[in-house]
Formats: structure tokens, C-alpha cells, sequence
């Protein structure tokens, strides 16, 4: 059971919306960084909406969602464990979840189950600086159109350059991803291109091992 505090904030939402707050930014979690506070998601409750956010220092994910009652404010950091728990014990339902929040600890209810977990210490990054609040540029299409595009140029990334180019244009957008080849060096470099070959190279120079000789007594 959650050990008792005054300083309790309790909501209430449904399990599916709750479930799609945590779909929408769980993706953006730190693993195993040393900024401790950055393996986990931030759960923020203000007034009336209750804020999720999610950062790895490269990439930032951030949702919200509107309650039906007026809260204090309070700011807590799920351990990253503790987010893939619950959504994966979360129904895409609309039975009741109950939360509730302390400096230390959240408990969450939802059917049967009560999930208690430690929350992680520490300050997590100013998002709202990092989310522009004047936007000079705005670009609407389809969501399918663009998914099926990035799909497309997905083929052609790697693990070192797993990055795109967007183009925009007047009444146009291309995802551009060019492919880096490797240039060939001359000479004695070319072996390098080629495990097999250097292999074999090595194995001819090596001197041949003579077998030893047993010592007759």
C-alpha cells in the first residue's frame, strides 16, 4: 500500500486514455544514461490536465490530456520500468484508473491490480524552453502519406546515419536520405575492404609451425 502523506494528489482517468499518454512518449526514454532522471517519464499534474514527457537528450516526446477536476500541481519521474509495466497491464478500456501521487512514491488502481513504485530523484529538463511557442512555419498533410514515405527512405539508413533531410517547397515536400559510399584506397589499403582476402593474406606470411618432436627416454 502507499505509506501515507498528506501531501497526496489523486486523479482519476481512464485506463485507455491514461495507456495512450504513455504510447505517445515512452518511445522517447533514456536507456542506461548516466543522467539518471532522463530513464524515465515525467508525469506532470497541473489544474485541470496531466502532462506526460519523455526525453533521451536527442529527442523529446511530449502529451497531455484534460481532467475533470481542478488539482494542485506536482511533478514525478516513473522509473522507466515501471512505464513498460503498466503499459503492458493497461487496457485500451475505459474502466476507471486511479492515481495517486506523492514526493516519493505513485500507486496506480486500475481492476484488480495496485501497482506501487518508487519514483526517480532527481530534476528533470526544462521542456517547455525547448518547445518553441511561436511557430513561423506550418505544414499540414496526411499522416498515412507521410508514414508510407519515411517507410520508403527508412531502407536506405543505417545505425551511423539513421537521419533524413526534409525539403520543403512551394506545395511540396521531399525526404531525401543520400547514401554515403565507401572510396576504394589504392594499393596496399585494398586488402582492408576485404576480410577474406586479408585473411588469407596474413595466414600465408605467417611462418609454418614445425610439429614437436617427442622426447625419447
Amino acid at each position: 500500500m502507499l505509506l501515507s502523506d498528506a501531501n497526496q494528489t489523486r486523479l482519476k482517468l481512464s485506463q485507455k486514455q491514461f495507456k495512450r499518454l504513455l504510447a505517445l512518449v515512452q518511445y522517447a526514454m533514456a536507456q542506461q544514461d548516466i543522467r539518471y532522471y532522463l530513464n524515465g517519464l515525467l508525469l506532470v499534474v497541473k489544474g485541470n490536465e496531466i502532462c506526460v514527457v519523455a526525453t533521451d537528450g536527442h529527442r523529446l516526446a511530449f502529451a497531455k490530456e484534460t481532467l475533470e477536476e481542478q488539482l494542485p500541481s506536482i511533478e514525478v519521474i516513473l522509473p522507466r520500468k515501471t512505464v513498460l509495466e503498466l503499459s503492458r497491464q493497461l487496457h485500451d478500456v475505459d474502466d476507471p484508473l486511479e492515481i495517486a501521487l506523492t514526493p516519493t512514491q505513485a500507486q496506480f488502481r486500475f481492476g484488480s491490480i495496485e501497482f506501487v513504485s518508487k519514483l526517480i530523484d532527481g530534476k528533470f529538463p526544462d521542456y517547455e524552453r525547448v518547445i518553441p511557442k511561436t511557430h513561423d512555419k506550418l505544414v499540414k498533410l496526411s499522416r498515412q502519406t507521410l508514414l508510407q514515405s519515411l517507410l520508403r527512405v527508412k531502407i536506405l539508413t543505417n545505425e551511423k546515419t539513421p537521419g533524413v533531410r526534409l525539403v520543403f517547397s512551394a506545395g511540396s515536400l521531399k525526404i531525401v536520405r543520400q547514401q554515403h559510399r565507401t572510396r576504394r584506397s589504392p594499393g596496399r589499403n585494398r586488402d582492408r575492404l576485404h576480410p577474406r582476402s586479408n585473411r588469407y593474406r596474413l595466414q600465408r606470411e605467417l611462418p609454418a609451425r614445425r610439429p614437436q618432436q617427442r622426447q625419447q627416454r
